[in-house]
């Protein structure tokens, strides 16, 4: 009876040696591939983020007769063209739950607000339109921050697209994070990433339509 006790011991003991080997080596493999999907979740995020800023315009033009906060604000007596980005997104802010929408998780640079009396340029990632409405579907919402004009990039100010169609790109401080590129939402509600070299072609199918955007350019 003892040596037969002794001769399953030794077994397990072989069998644990083995089963933590396969561990290590599933870990071993793994781990690097599910840091790698916590990566690529961060895009699917600023998506999503997009989705819900482009949905805030929307529910906010329900209560505003139909216009988006660029034309609205105006209405109020606002002169448009001296609006900046963080009033377009405070003017959303009972539209959208958090300030934390308004960034894109891979935009290491921004500062997350925790509330909308904490919130500023510093706080945004994105661009707003002061022009669009729901009748011009094709033309820019909002979208990713790091546009350059001519190269260079953009300080905290209002750029009308349909005098540098061709003159816009994505800045290459850091990689674009999109399909092709950054992600930009539609006056439609949807979100599509656009590489540099689609931007003007995206932005001549917007029409004889103008386009003021106005920029957190910090």
């Amino acid at each position: 009876m003892r040596a037969k006790y002794r001769s399953n011991a030794a077994l397990g003991l072989v069998e644990l040696i083995a089963i933590m080997a396969v561990i290590a080596l599933i870990l071993l493999i793994g781990l690097p591939h599910l840091a790698r999907s916590r990566v690529r979740g961060s895009p699917i995020r600023c998506v999503n983020h997009l989705k819900n800023v482009g949905l805030a315009f929307r529910i906010y033009a329900t209560d505003n007769n139909d216009l988006f906060p660029g034309q609205g604000l105006g209405a109020d007596g606002f002169d448009a063209t001296s609006l900046k980005a963080v009033d377009i997104f405070r003017a959303l802010s009972n539209e959208l739950s958090t300030p934390k929408i308004v960034i894109c998780p891979t935009d290491s640079l921004a500062r997350e607000a925790t509330n909308w009396s904490d919130f500023d340029a510093e706080s945004l990632s994105y661009f707003a339109s002061l022009s669009a409405s729901e009748s011009k579907p094709n033309m820019f919402l909002a979208g990713d921050r790091f546009l350059l004009n001519d190269g260079k990039p953009i300080g905290a100010s209002i750029i009308l697209l349909s005098n540098a169609p061709a003159n816009l790109s994505w800045s290459g401080q850091r990689d674009g994070h999109g399909r092709n590129g950054y992600n930009i939402a539609m006056a439609d509600g949807t979100v599509d990433d656009f590489s540099s070299s689609e931007l003007a072609p995206a932005i001549r199918k917007q029409g004889a339509a103008t386009n003021h955007l106005a920029m957190p350019g910090f």
